[in-house]
């Protein structure tokens, strides 16, 4: 595979516990170095975020999951009051159910100057947001053992703890101590069905079962870029969450089994 960053934007689109955070890590560090990236964007059309314009026309994206996380996003020229729309005010919730507020949203990105790598969850991307998104070059990340990225997920929920840092502990997960919401189960087997939807025959896609987490210069190598990462660039990607079979952590199991058989995998 030979990864191609011939314009401003590049996707990386993968669910929740399939090594995405990793990923767009080991992506933006390589980018920043060789390709004159300036921005990394984590789900920008997440219905979480919001945006707040400062005086200067710069732009801050907000997470609202983590009070006080933001990244700004360089080179937006929003000094013309007809990019401004005044219809919207200068700090405004990303959830609003306005068709007019996500067009804005979309605006926003097409026109940025900055060279910009985002990360992003398939299932929220509107249809228009995803055609957007796959003109443009990007990497699709999967699982093949779908129902151990279904578990994954499950214990995240139920921990609360989606990203390990190095020098943080897994969180301790007692048998039998979870009961998953068998909704929830059904809806991230949708989310599933969703990234598969995305793929074309232009979509370069990388399975986390392949990824070496132990040396990511191994990755860029496979991906046909220079393998130029240092033991400082490492230091600041996750970890692993190695729980190793996750079935004893659920006392519905098999019910669980059965949603997850019935759709076959969907």
């Amino acid at each position: 595979m030979q990864l191609q960053f011939d314009k401003k934007l590049f996707f990386l689109l993968g669910l929740p516990r399939s090594g995405s955070s990793w990923l767009g890590n080991v992506l933006y560090a390589y980018l920043k170095k060789q390709q004159n990236f300036e921005v990394y964007l984590d789900g920008y059309f997440n219905k979480s975020t919001y945006f707040e314009i400062l005086n200067d026309g710069t732009w801050l994206t907000h997470f609202s999951y983590k009070p006080g996380r933001f990244f700004k996003t360089a080179g937006f020229d929003s000094s013309d009051d007809q990019f401004r729309i005044k219809t919207f005010p200068n700090y405004f919730p990303m959830w609003d159910s306005n068709s007019l507020v996500f067009a804005h949203k979309l605006e926003l990105l097409k026109r940025t100057l900055a060279n910009t790598l985002i990360k992003q969850h398939p299932n929220e991307l509107t249809s228009t947001e995803s055609k957007f998104v796959l003109t443009y070059p990007h990497l699709i990340l999967k699982r093949r053992d779908t129902w151990n990225q279904l578990l994954s997920f499950l214990l995240s929920m139920s921990t609360n703890s989606f990203i390990l840092n190095r020098g943080q502990s897994l969180a301790h997960v007692e048998q039998n101590s979870i009961t998953a919401e068998l909704l929830t189960v059904v809806q991230y087997l949708q989310m599933i069905k969703k990234l598969d939807e995305l793929v074309t025959v232009d979509s370069n896609i990388l399975y986390f079962e392949d990824l070496p987490f132990e040396d990511p210069n191994i990755l860029l190598s496979n991906l046909g870029l220079e393998p130029i990462l240092t033991k400082d660039d490492l230091e600041f990607f996750p970890i692993k969450q190695q729980y190793g079979n996750k079935e004893r952590f659920f006392s519905n199991i098999e019910k669980i089994k059965e949603i997850y058989d019935t759709k076959k995998i969907y």
